[in-house]
Parts: C-alpha cells; sequence; structure tokens
C-alpha cells in the first residue's frame, strides 16, 4: 500500500466514517474502500476497527479461469470474514453490516453466523443504495 492510501485510510478511520465495500468483481462505490479478498478485508478490520460501515459479498468468482458454478460454490468465499465479525469485540465491530450477495442462501447463513436480522442485514446489490 503506498504512502496516500495509507494517509487517507487512517483519515477516514479517525473520523469514524470508513466504510469498507467488500466485492472481488463489483465496481466499489464511491466514498468506500474496497477490499477484493478475504486477506485485505481481514486486514482492514485489524487495522481500522471500528469502521463505520461494511458491506460484504459471499461468492469469490473466478470467471477467467472458466470456472463452472458447481465449481463456484465449493471455491472461495467472505463466510470467514462473517467468523472474524462475529469473534470481534462489539465494540469493535463495525457499526452498519449490510451483505449484498446475489447468493440469498448464503447471506442467510452469514447473517447467522454474526447473530444478524437476515430482512433488516440483507439487501440484493443495487448501486443506487450506495450513493
Amino acid at each position: 500500500m503506498d504512502v496516500g492510501v495509507k494517509k487517507r485510510l487512517r483519515k477516514m478511520s479517525e473520523n469514524r466514517d470508513f466504510k469498507l465495500f467488500v466485492d472481488d468483481t463489483r465496481e466499489i462505490p464511491k466514498g468506500w474502500m474496497g477490499a477484493r479478498t478475504v486477506s485485505d478485508t481481514l486486514r482492514f478490520l485489524h487495522m481500522f476497527s471500528p469502521i463505520a460501515e461494511i458491506s460484504l459479498d459471499h461468492d469469490i468468482l473466478f470467471p477467467q479461469h472458466g470456472i463452472d458454478r458447481y465449481t463456484m460454490y465449493a471455491a472461495e468465499n467472505y463466510t470467514g470474514v462473517a467468523y472474524y465479525i462475529a469473534r470481534m469485540p462489539e465494540e469493535l465491530r463495525p457499526k452498519i453490516i449490510r451483505i449484498h450477495s446475489s447468493n440469498s442462501g448464503a447471506a442467510m447463513t452469514m447473517c447467522e453466523i454474526m447473530g444478524l436480522n437476515f430482512d433488516t442485514t440483507y439487501k440484493l446489490y443495487d448501486p443506487k443504495n450506495y450513493e
């Protein structure tokens, strides 16, 4: 990470307006920091918690490798992030948690892992919800 990005991240974190968009393929919304991998997400959470908001995807796709849908569901996903958040002390958890995955069944599982209400946490991704 270059020095400019680190300074920007630190400033956002100190102001408590740090928003993290976790998704491997969708465009990162304006005003949000993006994490494309599980490792990057855990690094952000470790370094900058508590953050104001996090929006989580579930499935990590590898279309450039020609992986089919069956293989996709057996591949890596962001469930580990949900477990990490669930184990965080309450005062360090993101203040707002959203799940925006197209995989609603997996989103429900992530809500269960974190002890969150599916009806208020899950919303199918729509860029208008991030303006």
